[in-house]
């Protein structure tokens, strides 16, 4: 936001102004900033906060008067009245972005509400689409203190108690949270992620007073922004044993956010589901990576339905032979694997560091010769 309004107030300001402005306050708070842009950045707020408020993204030239030129607001065509057209067009704005806008919102919900009446606000609003993106905003302009205890509040402690039928032990899982909670779960987590690194024993403390061993976010359009968010939650949650986040959209990137979360310490996790997650053969090599590393305890893993092909087999059978892995169980079904892959997959299953004892290539792409080569 900063950015963009120095690049565009460069046409009002001496090159020097420009750059003594940026040195000083490019990287300091807001309130540092002179009183005069500070009136400016508080209008903004109020316009953007009104605008989300009233579900208008449009506002009226009357509206947004002394704003025009300020660099964060667009003008849009003048829009002629319906029901006359003796009147003068009527000149409509709308912020640069939707983001900037959510953005001076939650600037101007921090700067003007006392912090019981942010909690309120955001305990109202933390589910209303409208809002989301603002109440992130919001946790990462305030205090980190005062952040954390607001959405730290607001996690659920419901669970859900299934059957476990993917490992012997335990035999039943309890999964946070209750699907009816899963909604504000990952919305609290995207907020928990915006506040820095000292939540972390807080968070430690929430995740052993709610007890539970799964998680499940699975169908549940997952960005790869999003599985960070949760996953850093999860760094805290040090009994988990089964992740479910298939059917999202996590693509490479969220591949490479869940290789960091399990190489990055020593975990119980047991059994991870990464099925129809747009993947390539990209995060095949993440996860073959993570697979070999000693802090892995994988023991099931569910690739199927993603888009990999037979690089992904040669680097899932080279972790295959490697003595750090515990892989009992391998999904490939569903994936772009031919013979080359089957091939490279029967090599590992002769090797003696190799423990899979189910492997499934149905819906793949492989012939008699890829038979031939997983049955010596």
């Amino acid at each position: 936001v900063k950015m963009v309004f120095f690049k565009h107030n460069r046409e009002n300001l001496s090159l020097e102004e420009l750059e003594n402005l940026k040195k000083t306050h490019m990287y300091e708070p807001f309130e540092n900033f002179p009183e005069e842009l500070q009136k400016l950045f508080y209008r903004l707020g109020e316009i953007a906060f009104k605008g989300i408020k009233g579900r208008s993204l449009l506002f009226e030239s009357s509206e947004v008067s002394g704003l025009e030129e300020c660099g964060l607001l667009h003008k849009l065509p003048d829009l002629q009245s319906k029901r006359s057209l003796n009147e003068p067009p009527k000149s409509q704005f709308c912020f640069t972005h939707l983001t900037v806008q959510e953005f001076f919102a939650a600037k101007y919900l921090v700067d003007t509400e006392s912090s019981e009446g942010i909690e309120r606000f955001v305990s109202q609003h933390i589910n209303d689409g409208s809002w989301q993106v603002v109440m992130q905003f919001v946790a990462g302009l305030l205090k980190s203190s005062v952040a954390n205890e607001l959405f730290i509040k607001l996690l659920p402690k419901s669970t859900e108690k299934k059957e476990n039928f993917e490992f012997s032990e335990p035999k039943t899982l309890t999964y946070w949270p209750a699907t009816k909670d899963n909604d504000l779960a990952v919305q609290v987590c995207k907020c928990l992620y915006e506040i820095n690194d000292e939540q972390q024993p807080v968070l430690r403390s929430k995740t052993e007073k709610i007890k539970f061993n799964a998680v499940a976010f699975n169908s549940f359009s997952l960005a790869p922004i999003d599985v960070a968010a949760v996953l850093h939650f999860l760094e805290n949650a040090e009994e988990v044993l089964d992740i479910d986040l298939s059917s999202n959209s996590l693509g490479d990137l969220g591949g490479n956010e869940v290789k960091k979360f399990i190489v990055n310490r020593e975990r119980k996790l047991k059994c991870l589901n990464l099925g129809y997650n747009n993947l390539t053969s990209h995060a095949a090599k993440d996860l073959g990576e993570a697979l070999k590393h000693s802090n892995c305890k994988l023991v099931l893993l569910y690739l199927s339905g993603n888009n990999l092909t037979d690089s992904a087999a040669k680097d899932l059978g080279e972790a295959l032979k490697h003595s750090n892995c515990k892989l009992e169980s391998l999904d490939l079904s569903g994936t772009k694997l031919t013979d080359n892959g089957a091939k490279d997959l029967g090599e590992a299953l002769k090797d003696s560091n190799c423990k899979l004892e189910s492997l499934n290539l149905s819906g793949t792409k492989l012939t008699d010769n890829g038979a031939k080569d997983l049955g010596e």
